[in-house]
């Protein structure tokens, strides 16, 4: 059944005009940009490139369905179309970066350049320079980040045989083809909603609400979120990298037009053993001094980053264990790559940041690259001096850093104050803490 978003008149929640400024065009930006997503999504023009097209036997069987469903672009309505996987070393988004400009109330591209060539970008006769307002000035303090989120089915219970695997391999797609024996099998999703959805119905919905939040409508425009191969796991959505203001307006509009993590923690997990919500930023973005102290951070404290990843950084998981390397300052001050993998994976270009665990609660997710932007904003503004004599990039500043700037991170600060690292009993700062299971 193809989900219909109705017209609703209270179209800005006060979460929605968290994300905006208080300015006429900027109200109007927001409402134009939600209509536009729900036109969009309502014709069902999904981009063509969320994960790998349909093959002739999912065509053949998608065709003889009653009611004779049809395509718009590559795929087929919403219930009736499945996942389908992207191989794991897939990589779409190249140079491309996704901010959510507040002044506009718009998604907005960038080229990953503009981070790099601040000097260029921020003069006077710069292409970009005042074509966006205020939100161009602020781009250089904001760190892309992209994301991987993990799941497994609810009911993944699931043996496949060699023969169905080696089908699936030359057809490729992945944990499609099962005998339905004793010794070959798949349970996964299994039980029915009303609507009729199961674990890879779900999934596809899923994909498609999650990049119509981030602005992603279109058969022929860029995804946003792709879903991946894990051999780990069942899936693996991917993100592009992205701005702390885009994350933030995504998932607030996905709440508000679709409730799709609600809708999908009732067939995946993803606050689940080895799933993981792994982040990736561009480490060039940062100068060495500034590079030095966000990794300080993490090897020098791992009891935090132990908290902040909702799950143990020891010897036991060796996918997310942190050892601190012979010398951090010659990493810090070449990038250079690292053959180990563990909390921290030191790539040629990127650092991806592997200790979170995976969570379908938006504001887990939020908590997580809250965290990132907050250190690294924190980390961006020390001097070499304020380090080398005052210690400053230590943890007990950046906790009064945070605590000056709890507003912009709502989501890390009352996770970290339900930790104990804001203990103060003079902070009156009134939130709404999340005492609810992770999922």
């Amino acid at each position: 059944m193809n989900k219909v978003i109705k017209h609703e008149p209270n179209l800005l929640t006060p979460e929605l005009l968290s994300i905006i400024s208080d300015t006429t065009r900027a109200h109007q930006g927001l409402k134009d940009t939600m209509e536009s997503i729900k036109s969009k999504f309502n014709a069902r023009s999904y981009p063509n490139g969320i994960m790998r097209g349909n093959n002739y036997h999912q065509i053949d069987r998608y065709n003889q369905m009653d009611g004779a469903p049809f395509t718009v672009g590559k795929w087929y309505p919403v219930g009736v179309q499945a996942i389908n996987t992207l191989p794991y070393s897939h990589k779409p988004f190249g140079q491309y970066v996704l901010d959510f400009d507040p002044e506009l109330g718009e998604f907005l591209w960038y080229d990953l350049m503009e981070w790099r060539d601040k000097e260029k970008l921020f003069i006077n006769n710069h292409y970009y320079a005042g074509k966006y307002g205020k939100s161009i000035e602020v781009l250089k303090t904001l760190i892309p980040m992209g994301m991987e989120l993990e799941v497994s089915a609810r009911s993944s219970q699931m043996k496949q045989c060699e023969d169905c695997r080696d089908y699936d391999h030359d057809e490729e797609q992945s944990l499609q083809s099962f005998c339905g024996d004793d010794w070959c099998y798949d349970y996964r999703g299994s039980e029915q909603l009303s609507e009729g959805f199961k674990f890879n119905t779900a999934s596809f919905r899923f994909l498609a609400e999650l990049n119509a939040s981030f602005g992603a409508i279109g058969i022929r425009n860029k995804p946003v979120w792709i879903c991946k191969d894990d051999s780990s796991v069942d899936l693996e959505f991917v993100s592009a990298p992205m701005t702390l203001r885009a994350y933030k307006a995504g998932f607030a509009i996905n709440e508000k037009l679709f409730n799709s993590f609600e809708f999908y923690r009732k067939f995946a997990k993803g606050f689940y053993g080895p799933c993981g919500g792994h982040v990736h930023i561009d480490k060039a973005l940062m100068e060495s001094f500034s590079y030095y102290a966000f990794l300080a951070m993490h090897y020098e404290n791992p009891e935090l980053i132990a908290d902040i990843a909702q799950r143990p950084i020891d010897r036991d998981s060796s996918w997310c264990y942190m050892q601190k390397p012979d010398s951090l300052a010659r990493v810090a001050k070449y990038k250079s790559g690292m053959a180990s993998r563990g909390a921290l994976n030191h790539t040629d270009y990127s650092l991806e940041l592997r200790y979170f665990r995976s969570n379908l609660k938006t504001n887990r997710l939020m908590k997580n690259v809250e965290w990132i932007q907050s250190l690294y904003a924190f980390c961006s503004q020390l001097t070499f001096q304020d380090m080398s004599r005052d210690n400053a990039h230590r943890l007990k500043f950046y906790i009064l850093y945070l605590k000056a700037n709890r507003d912009k991170y709502p989501e890390i600060f009352k996770y970290l104050k339900t930790k104990g690292y804001l203990s103060d009993k003079t902070d009156t700062y009134l939130d709404t803490i999340d005492h609810g299971g992770d999922i």
